[in-house]
């Protein structure tokens, strides 16, 4: 298929090279700087595109990878075009499309995505479409090179998406204040790092509730204490431990 990418960043560069490396046409990059266009641009193998007055309407898919804040000016600023326009958003309807064009839908990577990681993992895709036709072109561009490809409604990927942001975006915060505790107490991270392979190991296994160990499910008030003690002047991380405690202690009723 012949593809006009918008934007130049994660998303961008990733999906324009997994769709080039799948024998697809990169038509062009459109960016809001130049230096950005370019680059990305020379990487495709596409023209280069900063004007929205200039974008060509001869791809066949339209794919806006741009961030949600800037989805909505950008699709309302675009030009006629009879192909298919798509977004990768998790967390924006389809219909935002709806009054404008008449063939649309959605590509969303389910995958934390960064250009500067090659390659980057396996990407499971989640797709919709208005129509089936165009559910059908979205699947034949996507099955190529994604892990999966699921057709999900607009509820359903923004459940998907709040899921993501649990297991990815908090899980990573909770990451970034342990290997600040452990890098002020001189303590070596690599070392928890089994630890944290084998607790998404054993989901292989079974569900989490089933695996569930630790001071606050053995009720050991004596080690919650002298943990929170030896944290008092880490503000986050001691309210994040307090908080979490007192939620394992709720779910499982100790």
């Amino acid at each position: 298929m012949r593809i006009g990418i918008f934007g130049t960043g994660n998303i961008a560069t990733v999906f324009g090279t997994l769709l080039k490396n799948a024998g697809n046409d990169i038509d062009f990059i459109y960016g809001r700087t130049p230096e950005n266009a370019d680059e990305l641009s020379k990487q495709l193998g596409a023209k280069a595109i900063v004007n929205l007055n200039e974008v060509p309407n001869g791809s066949d898919i339209w794919i806006l990878a741009v961030s949600d804040a800037a989805l909505t000016p950008l699709v309302s600023s675009l030009p006629p075009y009879s192909g298919i326009v798509v977004h990768t958003a998790g967390s924006i309807p389809q219909t935002i499309f709806e009054e404008k064009f008449s063939n649309y839908g959605v590509l969303y990577p389910y995958q934390s995505t960064r250009k500067e990681r090659k390659p980057n993992p396996p990407i499971p895709i989640f797709i919709n479409g208005n129509s089936p036709k165009v559910i059908n072109s979205l699947e034949a561009l996507a099955n190529p090179w994604a892990l999966s490809v699921t057709v999900v409604n607009d509820e359903q990927r923004l459940n998907y998406h709040l899921a993501a942001i649990v297991a990815n975006n908090f899980t990573n915060y909770i990451l970034i204040q342990l290997q600040e505790f452990m890098r002020a107490k001189n303590l070596d991270f690599d070392l928890v790092m089994p630890l944290l392979q084998e607790t998404l190991n054993r989901l292989n296994i079974g569900p989490a509730n089933t695996w569930q160990t630790g001071p606050a499910i053995r009720k050991d008030e004596v080690t919650i204490q002298k943990h929170l003690d030896l944290i008092k002047n880490e503000e986050r991380l001691h309210e994040m431990y307090a908080f979490l405690t007192n939620a394992i202690k709720h779910y499982f009723k100790v």
